[in-house]
């Protein structure tokens, strides 16, 4: 939060939703209706798979592979798609939708992994839905919250999630440092997600960071500007997976966050609108190709 790192600015949208989760504990984990659920398959493996397919995929095409069709680059693609009903910024995205539908679709379309959103408040999201998603897919699932509080990890677990988001600027440096080791202990990976220079910097003091995401939305504003995640991502260093996310709204943009060096690309909105999110994923294989 920008009161974290002493800026002043507009007021900070993301310090509201912090203060609302903090306030937001269930009387119980069992109201999430959703018992223990066996470990997930691990981000981190599927997305360096999917990298290093697509890896494999540009090297065919440079040693001379032609040909109209575009073909799969054989262990999915390193986008991980998000199911989003709403958002702060954007408002209704799809209200009605079914996670376990838009899911398996994702799925189906090659995603490496699916991002599940767990909060109602601002996202129209629930941990069911996260359980129920875990449940239908074979990928990776990212319970996908502003997690500032233990209880949330536990309840990330519980619902069959792979790994959880932590937010740099949502989190004093204490309670970061605690946060990652707590979700280590209890066998979840994280995506520790950064917005500027300084929060790298944060993000890369602590121990035990396997995936850093560079969020190209400002949360104290809502504002979006891709070049973010193009300045940040080749700071991470070799052996982090790299997640860029927010503001992927056509394929081609993905391609080029591929090419600055994005393990991963987390793709919401634009895939939460289109009937046809195959056609997106396509889209961007085909805009990665034209790369090549």
């Amino acid at each position: 939060m920008r009161a974290l790192e002493g800026a002043a600015g507009p007021p900070d949208r993301l310090a509201a939703m912090v203060q609302a989760k903090r306030a937001a504990r269930p009387a119980t984990l069992q109201e999430s209706q959703a018992g223990t659920r066996p470990v997930r398959p691990s981000l981190v493996a599927a997305l360096r798979r999917a990298r290093q397919a697509l890896q494999a995929y540009r090297q065919a095409l440079e040693a001379g592979g032609t040909g109209t069709a575009v073909p799969s680059p054989g262990a999915g693609l390193p986008i991980v798609a998000e199911v989003k009903r709403r958002s702060p910024s954007a408002g209704d995205i799809a209200p009605s939708a079914d996670a376990v539908s838009r899911a398996l679709a994702y799925q189906r379309a090659g995603a490496a992994a699916v991002s599940v959103l767990a909060d109602e408040a601002f996202f129209g999201g629930s941990p069911a839905d996260v359980a129920a998603v875990a449940r239908a897919v074979a990928v990776p699932v990212l319970f996908k919250d502003i997690v500032v509080e233990p209880w949330q990890i536990d309840l990330a677990r519980q619902v069959g999630a792979s790994a959880v988001l932590l937010i740099v600027a949502a989190l004093e440096e204490d309670r970061l440092r605690s946060l990652l080791r707590y979700a280590r202990d209890r066998g979840l990976e994280t995506v520790v997600e950064v917005h500027t220079q300084r929060e790298l910097e944060r993000a890369m003091a602590l121990d035990g960071v396997s995936v850093v995401g560079v969020n190209n939305r400002d949360l104290a504003t809502f504002e979006v500007d891709t070049r973010t995640a193009l300045r940040l991502l080749p700071q991470v260093p070799e052996g982090i997976v790299r997640l860029a996310e927010s503001g992927y709204a056509a394929p081609d943009a993905v391609a080029e966050a591929w090419e600055a060096g994005a393990d991963g690309v987390l793709v919401g909105e634009a895939l939460m609108r289109s009937e046809d999110p195959g056609a997106f994923f396509e889209g961007a294989l085909r805009a990665w190709a034209r790369r090549a």
